[in-house]
């Protein structure tokens, strides 16, 4: 889910910007948005190395998709985004041009309000040059939410705008990509992705990695990632969870659902997931199932109707193995 085919950055308007900044060395990246890591955000899908239609990220996993250019910084749904998450620079550079008029519209929406975005996938957006040829994009920003002007100087740090939903995704994200003379760099191994084979796809901790060293510290590379759960009171899909929290059920609700999201699962992962009532008992069980197909993003939900006057007071609990 969430993928885009291409990242056409198809302008509005250009204008000139004054003569970028120079660096001897690639620029060191910070943390592009402003949101604690593993807490609300997570990242959902990392640059794609393999040339080939397989897809394999920078630690030779399968966290990327065919043919991903960027960084995808997820937030935990569409509410959380009309709160309002904050985009920031990743390093000092001058803005070159700027998107700010598209609709946050999922590309699940068919309806009324719908709009073709060809050309125009990184929706609403930002692009800074940081001298040498070094470039960042920011993509999907909020309509209306964007700080900066062409031409502008900015520090790292500096609020470019705020997380949305626009142009050819379906789940409130900022896509960061880096690029060099044009070619796409993956800031977790500073590696090019049309390098020879034997230098794609290879683990990096340290070496060649762009970020700084607090940032770093708090992207470790996880193959498998929790991303939220909670209870509802009816069935749920990933389109309901992405918009906002479900309705947490009461004691006259007509279900007790619980639902887990989990990113990076892959075929023929095993999982469990079990609800106890407020006297300890299970009084229900999905699984142990095995996962299909490897997905981005996987949601499990089971549950129970009601079959008395009201459900029994007290805590009730769920427990995901996977």
């Amino acid at each position: 889910g969430g993928s885009f085919a291409k990242l056409a950055w198809a302008p509005i308007v250009l204008w000139a910007i004054a003569p970028a900044l120079a660096h001897a060395a690639p620029p060191i990246l910070s943390l592009p948005i402003d949101c604690e890591m593993g807490n609300g955000c997570q990242i959902q899908n990392y640059v794609d190395h393999e040339l080939s239609p397989a897809a394999r990220d920078f630690a030779c996993g399968g966290r990327t998709y065919d043919g991903h250019k960027g960084t995808d910084f997820r937030i935990r749904d569409a509410a959380t985004m009309l709160k309002g998450v904050n985009v920031l620079a990743g390093a000092d550079g001058v803005v070159k041009v700027i998107r700010d008029d598209m609709a946050d519209i999922s590309i699940r929406n068919t309806g009324a309000g719908a709009s073709d975005v060809s050309g125009r996938e990184c929706g609403n957006g930002v692009v800074l040059e940081h001298g040498d040829g070094w470039v960042t994009q920011y993509c999907h920003l909020r309509r209306g939410s964007l700080q900066v002007r062409p031409g502008e100087t900015v520090a790292r740090g500096v609020v470019l705008g705020q997380v949305g939903l626009s142009g050819f995704t379906e789940f409130a994200h900022l896509h960061f990509e880096v690029r060099k003379d044009g070619k796409v760099i993956d800031p977790f191994n500073g590696g090019r992705i049309d390098a020879p084979a034997g230098a794609r796809c290879e683990r990096a901790d340290d070496d060649g990695a762009l970020w700084d060293e607090r940032t770093r510290a708090g992207l470790t590379y996880q193959p498998v990632v929790f991303l939220s759960g909670g209870f509802a009171d009816e069935p749920v899909t990933l389109a309901t969870v992405e918009q906002a929290p479900p309705s947490a059920p009461t004691s006259a609700s007509p279900a007790l659902v619980a639902y887990v999201r989990v990113l990076g699962v892959r075929a023929g992962d095993l999982e469990t997931l079990t609800l106890t009532d407020p006297d300890g008992g299970v009084f229900g069980t999905k699984g142990p199932a095995a996962i299909p197909a490897p997905k981005a993003q996987w949601l499990i939900f089971f549950g129970r109707k009601r079959k008395q006057a009201s459900w029994p007071p007290g805590s009730y609990r769920a427990s995901y193995r996977l």
